[in-house]
């Protein structure tokens, strides 16, 4: 093999590497001293519902009612469920729950917002990726000229046969380099993204705010809707070892339920999370964690890297305190 050709092999490896989207935000952590709420007992979830002899403004979507229709509820669980959403954005998937029946989401910022790291760890990708580029067209064109001084009557054709190759493996990568970097800035600047419901409704939404101090981020739905939402529970009185379920969407399951117990706080970075061995996989980060009245506690945030039953969540008063909900 011809150092030019071993060449050649090194940049289209170094520019399959390009392939970039598998980007991963650190997850920050929140910093809280629970409160407790004002409610004394705790109270089962129920739909949201229009007050009361008011009929909705012309235009708004009653997702409430359509997903009790849709998705008749038996328990507060499913309730909750039901308050749930699965959000996909142009990098990757995860969950939400509304708060409100004004249909805002509270969810993970890495959810919704790719880290600033990564995004540099990306742009050092494409610049790496064009700078080989430019180190082929060089060796190109000194091949060109090698091929003319030892074959001074060789016609154009020839010089083709012996070059084509290389010149379409720079112009296939220039192109993919083109779309990858085209495609970095539609994420980067696009607040766009997909919600799904339970039933499977698929609706446009947009980001209203992300925290710079948490991983939490506000979502809203594009068009008016009435949207069932879930009541934030009193995270002082969780008993260690208390029932504790997770609703999120892990490698694509959409809204799936999972339980295990809380098994105590524990501060990182002096900020305080929810433990629970509940299992908490990539795609239920945003999504709630609910006691067995279908109340939401805290957030779903993390797991530790290489172990089993061991999650965290922000908790939810969190996200009210930073967002004034």
């Amino acid at each position: 093999m011809t150092p030019f050709l071993k060449y050649t092999l090194i940049i289209g490896t170094a520019f399959l590497l390009l392939t970039l989207y598998q980007l991963f935000s650190s997850n920050g952590l929140p910093d809280a001293n629970p409160r407790a709420q004002s409610s004394t007992s705790p109270v089962p979830v129920k739909s949201a519902e229009p007050s009361s002899g008011n009929e909705l403004p012309s235009g708004t979507l009653d997702l409430a009612k359509q997903l009790e229709h849709s998705q008749p509820t038996r328990n507060n669980i499913e309730v909750a469920r039901n308050a749930t959403v699965f959000i996909r954005t142009a990098w990757g998937l995860g969950s939400g729950f509304f708060v409100s029946s004004d249909c805002t989401i509270v969810t993970n910022r890495h959810v919704v917002k790719i880290a600033e790291e990564n995004w540099e760890a990306a742009e050092k990708k494409i610049a790496s990726g064009e700078q080989a580029l430019a180190q082929l067209r060089e060796k190109i064109e000194i091949e060109r000229k090698k091929f003319y001084s030892s074959c001074r009557d060789c016609s154009r054709e020839a010089l083709d046969g012996y070059l084509g190759r290389f010149e379409k493996l720079f112009d296939d990568s220039a192109k993919k380099l083109d779309e990858a970097q085209s495609s970095l800035n539609n994420v980067r600047y696009s607040d766009d993204l997909q919600v799904t419901l339970s039933d499977g409704t698929e609706l446009d939404a947009s980001v209203v705010a992300v925290s710079e101090e948490f991983d939490l981020a506000l979502v809203k739905l594009n068009n008016p809707a009435f949207c069932p939402n879930i009541i934030p529970g009193d995270i002082e009185k969780v008993q260690y070892g208390e029932k504790l379920y997770t609703i999120g969407s892990p490698i694509g399951l959409k809204h799936v339920v999972t339980s295990g117990v809380f098994s105590g706080f524990l501060r990182m970075g002096g900020k305080l999370m929810i433990q629970t061995d509940a299992p908490i996989n990539p795609g239920n980060s945003g999504g709630p964690l609910i006691n067995e009245d279908g109340q939401v506690l805290g957030i779903n945030t993390l797991i530790i890297d290489k172990t089993e039953g061991i999650g965290f969540a922000i908790p939810v008063e969190v996200a009210f305190r930073e967002f004034g909900l």
